[in-house]
């Protein structure tokens, strides 16, 4: 097995036509295929793919188009964590990773034993591979085919088989990631504006709370178009959902315009309870969310709420120009050693407030000294009463500061506790031990041995000679005050 590296290598027919079963590659970044021979090749550029061969992405992504212009894509280390492992043939099979499907004549994959086909007509379908096979529609429809298990995928839904040959019994509600290349390229808007709008809703709950009962009447008169269908409205309104819930839906329902108001209603919320966002409610109603979103806010600002939502600059941003988390206590304690706060008041308040004293004319001829209504002819106070000059009191003598001593108080002394004289009961010793019982040794028994009597010698040996008598040593006996041993042995001892 060989390892070469082809940069823009193109062989056998030319890079804008494959045969059916063949696929032209292009890389960007960097992809290992495996040729029929078993060559292994890194590819940077594009090279054309015979049927039965495989890539593996190493770095970065891949683009294969097929004879119909069917578009597929990979790429290193998705959501899934493996690289997009594909095998090209009239059925292309994904062998590991994730794979991008687009066509306009429709298309078939293979996973796993699994048949992925998006029906035909524009669409794009996800397919990942891990323990599991899932299959995400993000436009069009897909049939799930696992051995003989049929299954349909509408837009923005997802089914995943783990068992082959045991698909659930219908799809789910499609999951994003809005940090996901894929999801923010089909999805757009859904993903920028669906959170601002679910958020929008928790907050609108929060802050009308339980507060009025009957939300039909509120959304009769925050949606004028609720009006016109209030007997539906009326018959089909949870009350257990929260308010900003009811309100999403019910513009949702409003603005849409597949089937009647009631069976919109009815779809609305049922894909809501299966986990979609309310951006992909919208978008499965066909509603614009631009359009959606205006309608929202509209209805936030009739709404009976302590606060008024100012426009939004630019769509999906209505969340960060709200505040509705409570308001401000101004208010002032009062109480002991607590003064109240004055309100400040206006500069034209205070100018008025200030009050001048009277100015006295320094002289009956001094024009500019007199008040009243005329400033040149003086009035009869002014010739009759001479101006009297008050006199002015000095302020008082500035008085030096006195320490003071601390104060020289006693100090508390508490009388000693009156407690109840404590008796100890005497303690209860237990009974004497009796004395110990006398022990009386028996008598030593009688340790006499009989004779021992030898047999006749047998004739012819000789005869034994009698041993001689051993004189037992006498040894001198301690003057301890003690009788000799002789005395304490009893007579029959027979030593």
């Amino acid at each position: 097995m060989t390892v070469a590296v082809a940069v823009a290598v193109l062989t056998g027919r030319g890079p804008a036509q494959p045969a059916p079963g063949e696929a032209r590659l292009d890389v960007d970044g960097r992809a290992e295929v495996v040729r029929i021979d078993g060559d292994v090749e890194i590819v940077t550029g594009s090279t054309l793919l015979h049927r039965g061969e495989r890539m593996t992405v190493i770095e970065g992504s891949v683009r294969l188009t097929l004879h119909d212009d069917t578009i597929l894509e990979g790429r290193a280390g998705g959501n899934s964590g493996a690289a997009s492992a594909i095998k090209v043939d009239h059925v292309p099979e994904l062998l590991a990773g994730e794979m991008l499907a687009q066509g306009v004549h429709g298309v078939t994959v293979s996973a796993q034993g699994n048949r992925i086909e998006l029906t035909a007509g524009p669409g794009a379908m996800r397919i990942s591979r891990t323990l599991a096979t899932e299959a995400r529609t993000y436009s069009g429809r897909v049939i799930f085919d696992s051995t003989g298990q049929r299954r349909s995928v509408p837009q923005f839904r997802r089914l995943s088989v783990s068992v082959l040959g045991s698909p659930p019994a219908r799809a789910r509600a499609l999951l994003f990631d809005a940090a996901d290349e894929w999801d923010r390229r089909f999805l757009g808007d859904v993903v920028h504006i669906g959170p601002r709008l679910d958020a929008l809703a928790a907050a609108y709950s929060r802050t009308i709370g339980a507060a009025h009962s009957d939300f039909v009447s509120v959304l009769e008169e925050v949606l004028p178009g609720i009006r016109t269908n209030s007997a539906d409205t009326a018959s089909i309104v949870d009350s257990v959902r929260p308010p900003g819930e009811l309100l999403v839906g019910a513009a949702i329902s409003e603005l849409g315009e597949q089937g009647t108001f009631r069976e919109r209603w009815r779809s609305v919320f049922a894909f809501r309870d299966d986990g979609a966002s309310w951006g992909l409610v919208a978008a499965d109603q066909r509603v614009p969310l631009g359009r959606l979103l205006a309608a929202v806010e509209a209805a936030v600002n009739r709404s009976p709420l302590p606060f008024a939502v100012r426009p939004a600059t630019s769509l999906g941003f209505l969340a960060e120009s709200l505040d509705i988390w409570g308001q401000t206590d101004t208010s002032v304690p009062t109480g002991p050693g607590l003064e109240p706060a004055v309100p400040a008041s206006s500069p034209a308040s205070e100018a008025s407030a200030q009050t001048s004293p009277p100015t006295l004319p320094s002289s009956p001829s001094d024009p500019t000294s007199r008040t009243g209504p005329s400033a040149t002819e003086p009035s009869p106070a002014d010739q009759v009463t001479p101006p009297v000059d008050e006199p002015s009191t000095p302020p008082p003598p500035a008085l030096p500061e006195t320490a003071l001593p601390p104060p020289n108080l006693p100090s508390p002394t508490l009388p000693p506790p009156n407690l109840p004289p404590t008796i100890l009961p005497s303690p209860t010793l237990p009974p004497p031990l009796p004395p110990a019982p006398t022990v009386v040794l028996p008598p030593a028994p009688n340790l006499s041995l009989p004779p021992v009597t030898l047999p006749p010698t047998e004739p012819g040996l000789p005869a034994l000679p009698e041993p001689e008598p051993v004189p037992s040593p006498t040894l001198p006996l301690a003057d301890t005050g003690f009788s000799p041993l002789t005395t304490l042995l009893p007579p029959d001892l027979g030593l």
